[in-house]
Parts: C-alpha cells; structure tokens; sequence
C-alpha cells in the first residue's frame, strides 16, 4: 500500500492532477531541439512545459504509475516542495538530455521528470520496500520490493531501447531526469 499524508492534498496527487488536466484541455507544447537551440531565450519554458503534453492515454498511465510509487517515497521522505522542485528541475535536465545527446525529434511527456523522481528514489532511499503490480495477479496483484529493484528493471528497460535503436521513445530524456534526480537526492538527503 502506498502511504500519502493524510491531512492535506499530497503533491503525487495534485502533480497527477495536474498532469491529467493537461493532457485533457491543453494544446501540446512540444519541445523541438532546433527551436530551443536556434533562440534559447524564446523555448527554453518549452523544456519544463512539454513534461505537461503526452502522446496518448497509456503514456500519462504510465507515467503516473511510476509518480505515484517513487513520488510518494519521494514526498514521504523530503516533503512536497522538494518533491515538485525535483520534477521541475528534472523535467528541464530532461530536456537537456534529449538536446545535448543531439535529438532532432520533437519531445512531449513527464518521463524525464518522472525518471527524476526514480533516481532520487534511489539516491535517497534505495532499500525502502515499494509497492510494484505482480503482473503474474498471483497470489497478490502488489508485491513489496526493494527501490532498487523496480529501478534495475527500468534501467534495463532503457538500455535495451538504446540498443535497439527505437527512436520513438525519447531515451536520452529519460537518462537527463534520471541523472538529474540521482545528483539532487544525493544532495537533498546530505543536507538532512
């Protein structure tokens, strides 16, 4: 079971809010590595605001899956200002990622942000038992497992679309937010 604080909205929840919000009544804003390098000062907001825009339904899914379960470690651990500050902050290294790895596609979708929050999970609390779906439903649809597990299985995941050679799925994003959250929950948990 996921613990979130009771007595008030948790940020996991309001930042899935509004992540559904956005993907039900806003206009994508995409992030195209050409415009943001021809006039920096003009796209840069695109690099937190396309985390907002996503593909289709199983993109937000999936994305708000993996927020719930890191995020909550994450906001149980270091409170929802340092959570939200975590997502944006990654969702901009996302970005990043994607440009300096010398992508020309264009780049929607919270992953990079959401993979933020993955790797300051396992900066901050890397043996803490997380909630998983067993896929199997047998005998229990959650399991509890170790942080680093599901983020082994994530890292792997990665590494086989890089080889692959996908380019439908915007990998350097999603290593420039896991980057960024492994630097920042290192830091955040030195400072504790």
């Amino acid at each position: 079971m996921i613990q979130l604080p009771s007595h008030r909205a948790p940020a996991v929840a309001l930042v899935s809010l509004a992540l559904v919000a956005a993907f039900v009544g806003l206009e994508p804003v995409a992030l195209s590595p050409a415009r943001l390098l021809a006039e920096p000062e003009g796209h840069a907001p695109a690099l937190a605001l396309s985390a907002l825009a996503h593909a289709d339904v199983t993109h937000l899914a999936g994305n708000l899956v993996f927020l719930a379960g890191a995020g909550s470690v994450i906001e149980r651990r270091l409170g929802a200002v340092r959570l939200l500050a975590l997502l944006l902050l990654s969702a901009i290294a996302a970005g990043l990622g994607h440009v300096l790895a010398g992508e020309t596609s264009l780049v929607i979708g919270a992953s990079g942000a959401v993979a933020g929050v993955i790797g300051a999970q396992l900066a901050v609390a890397p043996r803490e038992e997380v909630p998983v779906l067993n896929l199997l439903m047998l005998p229990r649809p959650v399991l509890r497992v170790p942080a680093w597990l599901p983020v082994a299985v994530w890292a792997a995941v990665q590494a086989w679309v890089l080889l692959s050679g996908d380019r439908e799925v915007a990998v350097y994003s999603h290593l420039g937010g896991f980057a960024a959250g492994v630097v920042l929950g290192a830091l955040a948990r030195g400072a504790e």
